[in-house]
């Protein structure tokens, strides 16, 4: 009820326009993370799902493959070099996004240290849809972040123990959730 009866900010954004051609997929993955970004910094809301679709091509320039078929590569050189340069085409967007909240302060802090952003694919080889070994970035949030963090790949760990961590770092007293066996405590 606070929120709801609070003024909200007014803010000078131009208007997005329509994007076309070679990069289509990295400029509307730049517009939704702006989105993101002024709906947090505007304090319009605190959680967010993105779920961005990487089919159309061309992603970028040299890349004939959209982001789905690279990654049913089969080992192939070719289809492994379009894949690898596609997806650093979309972190390198995504790492805009973190450097945009990391400039944008609230309050005595930062947006990104005021916001835990988690990124992850569904799978942790897309050429033998393997859910294991999941390609993981925490950003922001207050964690300790150490770089990276890897498990072992034959015993590793659910991600719901990461989860967990997340809740207990939200403040929500959690000691489990869904199929964990603990919480992640390297973050």
């Amino acid at each position: 009820e606070a929120w709801v009866n609070r003024p909200k900010p007014r803010v000078n954004v131009p208007p997005m326009t329509p994007v076309t051609g070679a990069g289509t997929l990295l400029a509307r993955s730049r517009q939704w993370y702006d989105l993101l970004h002024l709906a947090l910094q505007t304090d319009s809301t605190r959680v967010i799902s993105l779920s961005l679709d990487s089919q159309e091509r061309p992603i970028i320039d040299g890349v004939t493959l959209g982001h789905h078929d690279a990654s049913h590569h089969g080992q192939d050189p070719a289809k492994l070099e379009q894949l690898a340069l596609i997806e650093e085409a979309e972190l390198r967007v995504f790492g805009e996004f973190l450097t945009k909240l990391k400039n944008s302060s609230e309050g005595d802090q930062t947006l990104l240290d005021r916001t835990m952003v988690f990124l992850a694919s569904n799978l942790g080889n897309g050429s033998g849809h393997s859910p294991d070994n999941l390609p993981i970035i925490l950003a922001g949030g207050g964690f300790r972040h150490q770089g990276h963090v890897a498990f072992d790949r034959r015993n590793n760990r659910p991600l719901s123990n990461l989860f967990v961590r997340m809740m207990q770092q939200m403040g929500i007293e959690a000691r489990s959730f869904g199929s964990s066996t603990g919480v992640v405590s390297e973050v």
